[in-house]
């Protein structure tokens, strides 16, 4: 992420938060408000503890439903979408002191009216699952109000088991307990420019494909520069779904931006460590792909018999469970190095996944989650395409290692290996983390 330069002038820094609202509204961006009230008692006025507004096209956010915990209840989630222009207008007056208005319900928000702290960040970051760049502004109101204690039924939305699991529910962020702490009484502002975005670079005969997606991809220029050991080849171009670059001699490091027409950064990727999966990538164009590998296992997944293809492993096959079979070879010669933004959108899934059965984990015992949480926010450092497919998977096993052992009852595992959890399944899908799965079924 890169900070932006907004003043600490009160007129100032509203009038960029303004601005930049305004650039998203202008192309018909949608507003998508949700926000977390508590109060000490039942004659206590409603306070904002945690608020996310999105600005994004029509249909890419997702809100939680807006929860009722009854009459007499400390809690209250409130979810709107409403044009972006509406959602400005509530924005900005609560900006200026008047209160905040959501499911027709007003209240004040303190936390508008400070300085709004600012950064802009690209769509391949790794904390951001949604994989647009964007812009992320946050402004903190004090002081913060208590929490409630207890466990939290909704009617028709799901039961919680405390108020850190209803927040974590509520304002989606992944990871969660990092810079983005929903326990704060802060408002977090995303606005995601979903014009474009650089979405892969691949090796060819000649040099780098950049394909880049987008609605606006044709307007905007792609500049930057490549390096590899005999040449520095720079590239200023019109954007297309797919650019061409040739290149002398394997490219090893550079960057790549994408830019509007007045210069202002849409997207952009670095890189300045050598590319080795490129290289493994020309390797195994020159010796032929590995051969792939299929894991069968009869009737699909039925608790922990599962059925996979996984392709250019170094692995001859990997079978987990009981009445399963693995057929397979391996061909070693020019195996691929993992690839860095594949294996983020593996673990992209598995965390998907894992978030969509927290609940059913906690039921046997919320340990489960956790431990398996911290070991996805370790496993997303790790830089797969720096070493081969056996050292990445060692690294990640090793991470593994640190968040369960010691921390896992082993009656609390033995609930999980009959349990055919989807996320198990996301993780045998990738050899990188087939063992992590493997070890999550031993008996």
């Amino acid at each position: 992420m890169k900070p932006l330069s907004w003043s600490n002038s009160l007129p100032e820094n509203r009038a960029s938060l303004r601005s930049e609202i305004d650039r998203l509204v202008e192309r018909g961006a949608v507003g998508y408000v949700r926000c977390v009230l508590v109060r000490r008692d039942a004659a206590s006025p409603w306070e904002p503890f945690f608020g996310r507004i999105d600005f994004a096209a029509a249909g890419s956010v997702s809100l939680p439903p807006p929860m009722d915990f009854g009459g007499d209840a400390q809690v209250r989630v409130l979810a709107e979408t409403l044009s972006g222009a509406a959602i400005r207008d509530r924005v900005m007056a609560a900006v200026n002191g008047s209160d905040f208005i959501c499911e027709n319900v007003s209240f004040s928000y303190p936390a508008l009216q400070g300085n709004w702290i600012a950064y802009w960040f690209g769509g391949r970051e790794e904390a951001y699952a949604d994989g647009w760049p964007g812009i992320f502004a946050s402004a903190r109101g004090h002081p913060t109000p208590q929490e409630p204690v207890g466990s939290f039924p909704s009617r028709g939305a799901g039961f919680f088991r405390s108020f850190d699991a209803l927040l974590k529910k509520v304002s989606a962020f992944e990871p969660y307990h990092e810079w983005r702490d929903a326990r704060r009484n802060q408002c977090n502002l995303f606005l995601w420019d979903e014009r474009a975005r650089i979405a892969a670079v691949e090796p060819t005969k000649d040099g780098i494909s950049v394909r880049i997606e987008g609605p606006d991809v044709l307007s905007l220029q792609l500049h930057g520069t490549v390096r590899s050991a005999r040449s520095e080849t720079p590239i200023e171009t019109p954007a297309t779904s797919v650019v061409q670059v040739v290149v002398d001699g394997d490219p090893l490091v550079g960057d790549l931006c994408l830019l509007d027409g007045d210069l202002k950064t849409v997207d952009e990727m670095h890189w300045d460590k050598p590319m080795a999966a490129f290289i493994r990538a020309w390797e195994e164009r020159r010796d032929g792909p590995a051969a792939p590998v299929t894991v069968v296992a009869p009737g699909g997944i039925v608790h922990n018999r599962i059925t996979n293809t996984v392709t250019n492993s170094t692995i001859g096959a990997n079978a987990v469970g009981h009445d399963v079979s693995a057929k397979g070879s391996v061909k070693t010669a020019g195996a691929s190095v993992p690839n860095q933004a594949a294996y983020l959108a593996e673990l992209k899934e598995v965390q998907r996944a894992l978030l969509e059965q927290e609940d059913l984990l906690d039921q046997i015992d919320p340990r489960l989650y956790e431990a398996l949480n911290q070991f996805l926010r370790t496993a997303k450092n790790i830089q797969v395409e720096l070493q081969d497919l056996r050292g990445s998977q060692d690294k990640i096993l090793e991470a593994f290692e640190r968040a369960w052992t010691g921390q896992v009852p082993a009656e609390a595992k033995s609930g999980l290996a009959s349990g055919g959890f989807q996320f198990v399944k996301e993780l045998l899908k990738s050899p990188l983390t087939a063992e992590v799965a493997r070890r999550l079924l031993e008996p």
